[in-house]
């Protein structure tokens, strides 16, 4: 569901995420995957029993990867940020895979667009 509603393939993002070792995100994406599934019930007005197992799903997912804080990418981060022109929230996980030498996973077209040479980006929609 809130895969879904990102418009993300599901086959290709699972697809994707098995050929990959190690995975790596912030804490921040903790937040914005609540945000979402708070999206979902609250706007939408979807099922909010399977929105918040979903949500469950997710979080049980996140919980297996590398989680890094994304209090140590604030000054890069926003340099980032100003110097791309996209907002700081994208501009940390670009950084983040700057630093770790990975690859940017993102349902986000116009952020691939904008960091566009500067950093692998795989989109799965």
């Amino acid at each position: 569901m809130l895969a879904y509603s990102l418009g993300i393939n599901i086959q290709r993002a699972q697809s994707i995420i098995n050929s990959y070792q190690r995975l790596i995100t912030l804490d921040l994406a903790f937040a914005e995957i609540a945000n979402i599934a708070w999206k979902r019930i609250f706007i939408f007005k979807d099922n909010k029993e399977t929105v918040l197992s979903n949500l469950k799903l997710a979080i049980e997912f996140m919980n297996t990867l590398n989680v890094r804080q994304v209090s140590s990418l604030i000054d890069d981060g926003i340099h980032f940020a100003l110097n791309y022109g996209i907002t700081f929230y994208d501009a940390s996980f670009v950084v983040l895979a700057i630093r770790e030498n990975a690859i940017l996973l993102t349902t986000n077209l116009k952020l691939a667009n904008a960091i566009h040479g500067r950093v692998k980006v795989i989109t799965p929609a």
